[in-house]
């Protein structure tokens, strides 16, 4: 929708869709000078993938963005959701803090040897802390890297945790040679 628009900097309303299901990859990818994402209301998105890459200037994506969203094709396809977060926030320089409850939906169980992760936040200079990051729960063994270059150029970030389950407890799953790589 707003692809490349390079030079865009204010969006002065909110985005209305029909509730019908759209792709919302690329959306603003490569919106290097926008300020802050406008509410988006009423999607029912079947992909994320790069929807905020190259946004330069953004700092935060509040839960009003996208608290109207219908989640269910992402939170049950399992055929089609391997890319549906890859590159979300890749390149967002200015990024202080992951908007958690975003990343929080996806259901790759059919789809477990790809990187769900992959280039999420890469590049993310500024970005401070994850907190709580959400891994969706598994009945599989991932064979590949989840984490692939997901934190890689995030100069910034001192602290990481992961979610806890419902009962409060760590969460845990069956991982083999996994490396979550912070040096960079």
């Amino acid at each position: 929708m707003f692809y490349s628009s390079y030079n865009l900097i204010k969006i002065p309303f909110d985005i209305n869709f029909s509730s019908d299901q759209i792709t919302m990859t690329n959306m603003f990818y490569g919106c290097h000078k926008l300020q802050a994402i406008p509410k988006l209301v009423n999607a029912y998105p079947t992909s994320l993938e790069s929807i905020f890459q190259d946004c330069h200037q953004i700092t935060k994506i509040d839960d009003e963005v996208y608290n109207t969203w219908n989640w269910s094709y992402i939170d049950n396809n399992t055929s089609a959701w391997s890319g549906a977060m890859q590159s979300l926030f890749r390149n967002c320089y200015n990024l202080r803090k992951l908007p958690m409850n975003l990343i929080k939906h996806g259901n790759p169980v059919a789809n477990y040897y790809y990187c769900i992760y992959s280039y999420l936040c890469t590049y993310c200079y500024c970005l401070d802390e994850v907190i709580s990051l959400p891994f969706p729960h598994y009945n599989v063994t991932f064979t590949s890297n989840v984490f692939s270059d997901t934190f890689d150029i995030c100069c910034h970030l001192k602290d990481m945790t992961f979610a806890l389950t419902d009962n409060g407890t760590p969460q845990s799953v069956r991982w083999t040679n996994q490396t979550l790589n912070l040096n960079n």
